[in-house]
């Protein structure tokens, strides 16, 4: 299991001196099996500042509705 705080196997740690907006929050829940890095990967996605839900069978799918989201002007819903 992997410690709070610390990187997954093989990556480096993200540093960031900024905020995490509130506004940017998701929920990804993820079918089994997924092979993440295969991009074989199915599950739903929520924005939790607007509750919009989405489904997606790709990572396409769900970069697709991260992006919508969260781009200027959008209107998640």
């Amino acid at each position: 299991m992997q410690e709070k705080g610390t990187p997954a196997a093989g990556r480096e740690p993200v540093v960031t001196t900024s905020p995490l907006p509130v506004d940017r929050a998701f929920v990804v829940q993820l079918r089994a099996p997924a092979d993440v890095g295969g991009e074989v990967i199915a599950g739903r996605v929520e924005h939790i500042a607007s509750g919009a839900v989405a489904r997606f069978a790709s990572a396409d799918g769900l970069i697709a509705f991260l992006t919508s989201v969260v781009s200027p002007g959008a209107t998640a819903g």
